[in-house]
């Protein structure tokens, strides 16, 4: 009965999300600016209110089942020292300080758009599957505007013109890290959390896979499920996330310093593999976050019996 209630659920937001999709306005397709900020009111994320509120059954399964295989570390930052030894950041408005408690990146005012946003790189390049685990603490409290974290997995550029695949070399073209320049130039996953702010626009945790050979911008990018209505990402509450991209499945689990263990899983099957590239730690202007102990692992042999979501 629970895989039924599962299917009817998502059927039921695929169809609310195709009906409000179609009215959504170019520019903010243009500008991924909260990625549903043009659905007005009570309809603003009608769809994401009914977006899968839980895990799929089995998907906690197979993510301890990944997350306890055989990982090498590949990357490892506590993030209290110089972050320009291991990273690279697109965001002329952008600032990071260090503290004991990690690194903390600051955007710019969210009135400045565009300018106000950034991309904190690794300087280090991945290949093939992985494993991603930081300590995340949200620290603005901006109760007006639609603020979003997004975590790109393996990113390289389309290798089209001035975007070469190896994206440190037009690192200067992203000065002003506009979000389409990235979804119309990268090949990479994304996954949007701690998506507070506007009171017209609930919260999500979403995934996408960047088509920048299709050259339609963010249509068609999305991944399914989509979650809605967590309850995540407080202010000044330290979370510990942990991302695994095995073959075309995604999984992001969250845990707090108490009993919260949530999993989630996006489904990357309708779309071409990703196999290697950057990591990347997007915020919104306006938004304020606090990152420690980051590491990546590589995969080097998958449990028997882990595959599918």
């Amino acid at each position: 009965m629970s895989g039924l209630r599962y299917v009817v659920t998502a059927g039921v937001a695929l169809l609310l999300s195709l009906s409000l999709l179609a009215q959504q306005s170019p520019e903010a397709e243009k500008t991924g600016r909260g990625e549903c900020a043009s659905r007005p009111g009570l309809a603003a994320c009608a769809a994401q209110a009914l977006a899968v509120p839980s895990t799929s059954p089995g998907s906690a399964d197979r993510f301890d089942s990944l997350a306890a295989g055989d990982w090498k570390l590949a990357f490892d930052d506590d993030c209290t020292g110089m972050w320009q030894d291991k990273w690279v950041l697109d965001g002329e408005m952008a600032h990071i300080e260090h503290s004991d408690k990690g690194m903390t990146l600051f955007t710019g005012e969210w009135s400045a758009k565009d300018k106000a946003h950034a991309v904190l790189w690794t300087k280090k390049s991945f290949e093939g599957d992985l494993k991603i685990e930081y300590d995340f603490t949200r620290i603005d409290t901006d109760t007006l505007h639609n603020l979003v974290n997004i975590i790109y997995i393996e990113a390289t550029g389309s290798g089209e013109g001035d975007y070469a695949r190896d994206i440190m070399q037009w690192s200067d073209l992203r000065r002003v890290p506009a979000m389409k320049l990235y979804f119309d130039n990268m090949n990479t996953y994304h996954i949007s959390y701690a998506v507070r702010g506007d009171p017209d626009t609930d919260e999500y945790i979403r995934a996408r896979r960047y088509m920048p050979d299709k050259k339609t911008g963010l249509k068609g990018t999305e991944m399914h499920p989509e979650y809605g209505r967590e309850g995540l990402f407080q202010p000044g509450v330290t979370y510990r996330l942990t991302f695994i991209k095995s073959g075309k499945t995604l999984y992001m689990n969250v845990r707090d310093s108490e009993n919260l263990n949530r999993t989630f899983f996006f489904d990357a099957s309708d779309f071409p593999p990703i196999t290697e590239g950057y990591i990347g730690l997007r915020q919104m202007g306006g938004r304020t976050s606090t990152y420690k102990n980051f590491r990546v692992y590589l995969m080097q042999h998958k449990p028997f019996g882990s595959a599918g979501p």
